[in-house]
């Protein structure tokens, strides 16, 4: 079972994952975020500290944004404070489990991102 620092410390993912990433939504350029994008807190300022890029999907009436841990910078160490504090306080935790050779449930424990408001966690294994 992977761990939490493990699964924060990713950098990128494989063609298939970012090809389930970009079925989700589309990539906005933070810095380019006016006021009506919906951010979830990212940094929108000159610093980015959280990132070039985030995944949003919208339509006319609704907006989500997706804290996507391979797009976030990584941190010295690993702990992943700023990753964490995005990825383990939100209410619905989507899980991409690239392999096909692991069981999803050797793959992920619900105890690994922990956090405040671990409601729904959606795990994704692609066959």
């Amino acid at each position: 079972t992977m761990t939490e620092a493990e699964m924060l410390n990713q950098r990128r993912g494989s063609a298939r994952y970012n090809r389930f990433l970009k079925s989700l939504g589309d990539y906005l350029a933070l810095a380019r975020a006016g006021d009506e994008v919906y951010t979830g807190g990212l940094d929108k300022g000159p610093g980015l500290r959280d990132g070039p890029l985030a995944l949003f999907w919208r339509n006319g009436l609704t907006q989500v944004v997706f804290f996507v841990s391979t797009l976030m910078p990584c941190e010295p160490g690993t702990e992943q404070v700023n990753k964490k504090r995005f990825i383990g306080n939100t209410y619905v935790k989507v899980v991409y489990i690239d392999s096909a050779s692991v069981r999803a449930d050797e793959a992920f424990s619900l105890d690994i991102l922990s956090g405040q408001f671990n409601l729904v966690v959606i795990l994704v294994v692609p066959v």
